[in-house]
């Protein structure tokens, strides 16, 4: 492992914060796609302090490559993402931040008194962006309805867990799952963003 990515590790837990958190508030499906381009960076890094760099460099390929993906549909059906409409269910831009600061509050809180039961070989930093990455993925995954935004939530969400995953099964081969499923669920919300577009148009016509 380089030396640096443990003693930055920091860095990478900023960066999987301020990703996540943004993924949830923003409403551009562009920049959200950037965010989750971000969450890969942030998830390699932490994945790099447990396995040799050259194998967690596949964890950024494959998401890449999900991002590319959902990328494609986006072009085909358009920028904006809609906060959810339904009712009973909070969407404003201020319960949103209100969320992001709680999720992550409580998560640092949980890892700093070893809430989450971890085993003692994973990093700190890997623990706490382990945290930021699930807890917020679940918020996001929690709040939304739209087929694009749950897709980013379920995949900020695994790649919270993958983190603390690989620590436990450092095995590539289910590092090659792994990063199929992410490359298969970005595959079905390309899918279902361009039937819900397509339906949205028929229903105008």
């Amino acid at each position: 492992m380089i030396s640096w990515l443990r003693e930055l590790a920091m860095i990478a837990v900023g960066m999987a914060f301020i990703t996540g958190a943004l993924a949830i508030v923003l409403k551009d499906r562009r920049w959200m796609l950037l965010m989750l381009a971000g969450e890969y960076i942030a998830l390699t890094w932490l994945v790099g302090l447990a396995l040799p760099i050259q194998v967690a460099a596949a964890k950024l390929v494959g998401g890449m490559m999900a991002c590319a993906i959902l990328a494609m549909s986006v072009v085909r059906v358009g920028y904006e993402s809609r906060l959810s409409e339904r009712e009973g269910l909070p969407s404003g831009f201020a319960f949103r931040i209100i969320g992001v600061l709680l999720v992550s509050a409580s998560m640092w809180g949980l890892v700093e008194r070893g809430g989450m039961f971890l085993p003692q070989a994973v990093h700190p930093a890997a623990a706490l962006g382990s945290g930021l990455l699930l807890g917020l993925g679940l918020l996001h995954l929690g709040i939304s309805e739209e087929p694009f935004r749950v897709g980013i939530g379920l995949l900020s969400a695994m790649a919270g867990f993958e983190i603390v995953y690989v620590v436990v099964e450092p095995s590539l081969a289910v590092l090659a799952f792994m990063t199929a499923i992410h490359i298969g669920i970005s595959i079905v919300v390309s899918y279902l963003i361009v039937g819900a577009s397509t339906d949205e148009v028929e229903g105008l016509s």
